[in-house]
């Protein structure tokens, strides 16, 4: 699965590659988040789900709050959509 635990296709990352190799991979700790690791993965591990989409509070504010600087108010909805509809229907 090249989806992180909260439904982002590591692979369409600019990250992903020489510089990063996964959220699944590194635990929730890529690069840009330093030593803290995302939110939304320790979030995520802390309750004991397999993915973000198992937690009764799917989306949470953690997905709003959570922003690339470099991407416009609508891509950043768009994106959330779009794991949103990952995590909920995997199968598509």
């Amino acid at each position: 699965m090249n989806h992180s635990i909260c439904g982002l296709n590591c692979t369409e990352c600019y990250c992903f590659g020489d510089y990063c190799s996964g959220c699944n991979n590194l635990q929730g700790k890529p690069p840009h988040f330093k030593e803290s690791g995302c939110p939304l993965y320790n979030c995520c591990t802390e309750k004991s789900h397999e993915h973000c989409g198992k937690c009764t509070d799917f989306p949470c504010q953690k997905y709003y709050d959570l922003r690339d600087p470099n991407q416009t108010d609508e891509q950043h909805q768009d994106g959330i959509k779009k794991r949103v509809e990952c995590l909920r229907n995997p199968s598509k």
